[in-house]
């Protein structure tokens, strides 16, 4: 449950992030240029991170996470028609090695009898998920936009619909998140003194004054 969590609902295409918080009346787009995603990969991290930090500034959300609803430019569906275990893994083997990235997540999403495997680019993904991270923001859940709608723009209704899902969302993540809980100090302690080396000096002193009259009596 979100609880006394604030939620933040945002919807990721291939070249914007349309947005929508709990007290929002109306959704915010931000445009991705190319120059920092472009054909579905990330070309500048900093930049993205520095556009996020950008539009972060002008809102005062706290507390808050967030449930990203992914376009359906961004995910590569198969719907699995093999019955056999063994043809199942393989099937899904033979598709994901058509997606072209260097790093995939995939999950299986099954709707009555249809199974349907969506995959997406993790690097992609992760980066937009570090980059609210960053300010404090946790991710609560990332699915495709299909489980929650099929419009591609996101709404002040598609929002509530995916606030009120927020259990299915959990259980259909792609990613499998854990949110950190702040953990309280523990009590400082005290600096210990600096023990004094001053006995250790004296002993030696007292060392080399034995030796230098051992000297002085064996030369007389």
């Amino acid at each position: 449950m979100f609880g006394q969590k604030n939620w933040l609902v945002i919807l990721l295409t291939a070249n914007t992030l349309q947005m929508i918080g709990q007290k929002d009346t109306a959704v915010t787009s931000l445009p991705l240029p190319t120059t920092i995603i472009n054909n579905m990969e990330v070309i500048n991290k900093d930049a993205l991170y520095q556009l996020v930090t950008d539009w972060l500034k002008q809102r005062t959300y706290i507390n808050t996470e967030i449930v990203w609803l992914l376009g359906s430019q961004l995910c590569f569906e198969h719907v699995i028609t093999s019955t056999d275990p063994d043809k199942i893994d393989s099937e899904i083997v033979q598709f994901l090695d058509t997606v072209p990235f260097e790093e995939v997540i995939s999950k299986t999403y099954t709707t009555g009898p249809v199974r349907q495997l969506t995959a997406v680019n993790k690097i992609l993904i992760s980066a937009f998920i570090q980059a609210f991270s960053l300010h404090g923001y946790n991710t609560r859940a990332v699915v495709p936009g299909r489980l929650v709608s099929s419009s591609e723009e996101l709404t002040l209704d598609i929002a509530r619909l995916a606030y009120k899902k927020e259990n299915e969302l959990d259980k259909n993540s792609l990613f499998a998140v854990s949110v950190s809980t702040p953990v309280a100090p523990s009590n400082p302690q005290a600096p210990e003194k600096p023990k004094s080396q001053l006995p250790l000096l004296l002993t030696v002193f007292v060392i080399l004054l034995a030796i230098l009259g051992i000297v002085i009596y064996l030369y007389q």
